[in-house]
């Protein structure tokens, strides 16, 4: 009865998991994105230049 459960649950967990990781990833490539545009946004203030709104 348990292995019957555990074997019908075991493919949401590894379907899971793989959204955990896509997700962390999303999530540190936004945060790479984020970092670059803040760098950007003081490159183009140095030049009294508004880029996308970014500080």
């Amino acid at each position: 009865m348990y292995n019957k459960i555990i074997s019908m649950l075991v493919p949401f967990y590894n379907l899971g998991l793989v959204l955990a990781i896509n997700i962390m990833m999303f999530g540190i490539t936004l945060g790479i994105i984020g970092i670059m545009g803040k760098y950007i946004g003081k490159v183009f203030d140095k030049n009294n230049e508004r880029f996308f709104g970014l500080k």
